[in-house]
């Protein structure tokens, strides 16, 4: 499926069609965007004339990038696979928490302070799905950090697509 957006580039104003699917609201000063996912707030450089984004900025690049990534995420969602590879790693959901076990001598939990971002549980893989990118990929680093990869034998939390070699140990 093919989307088809218009984007002008002017010296440093920025004008953006607003897809069909997604509405737009005005709240106090801020700009939000509802799409089939979720909703999502847009930041300051931004305002809305004839149902066009239009962003002020000095770095339109940067700002064209974010754009894109918040109507994906409201349109879509942003999602993150995470695979914990390793004897007796696991991992157990509840309510608004993870209990994880990774080896040590105590088990971990995991609190999730996001509440717009989902996690979905299955065996040793962990599906983090939300509107956000930055939220999204917070709370992958965040898991990420709770037990590093070891390069001798490949044990420890890994992104899905990640991939690397083994280093060869002692002879």
């Amino acid at each position: 499926m093919e989307v088809k957006w218009s984007v002008i580039l002017f010296k440093k104003i920025l004008v953006y069609a607003i897809p069909r699917d997604i509405k737009m609201c005005l709240h106090g000063s801020n700009v939000w965007m509802f799409g089939s996912v979720g909703n999502d707030v847009l930041n300051e450089h931004v305002f809305i004339k004839h149902n066009c984004i239009v962003v002020c900025s000095h770095n339109l690049k940067f700002q064209l990038s974010k754009l894109t990534n918040k109507i994906k995420g409201v349109k879509h969602t942003h999602i993150r696979w995470m695979i914990m590879r390793g004897n007796g790693y696991r991992i157990l959901k509840h309510s608004d928490n993870l209990e994880i076990e990774l080896g040590f001598s105590h088990t971990i939990l995991f609190y999730l302070k996001e509440p717009t971002v989902n996690l979905v549980v299955y065996c040793n893989k962990l599906k983090i799905c939300g509107c956000s990118l930055n939220e999204v990929a917070l709370v992958a680093k965040k898991f990420k950090m709770l037990r590093k990869t070891n390069v001798y034998n490949g044990t420890g939390i890994v992104y899905r697509d990640q991939r690397f070699e083994l280093k060869i140990g002692k002879k």
